[in-house]
């Protein structure tokens, strides 16, 4: 069985989306990318 890995990013106040619906207004910057990339690392 394989392992399945999911994040969720969301505000403080529990907002997963921006204004009109929008996704992209969350802070998504190197950090975040870096965090994506080496979570499979950590995990298995």
């Amino acid at each position: 069985m394989r392992k399945l890995i999911v994040v969720n990013m969301m505000s403080l106040d529990g907002q997963n989306e921006g204004p009109g619906r929008n996704v992209m207004v969350m802070p998504m910057d190197g950090a975040f990318d870096t965090y994506n990339l080496e979570m499979p690392i950590r995990c298995c």
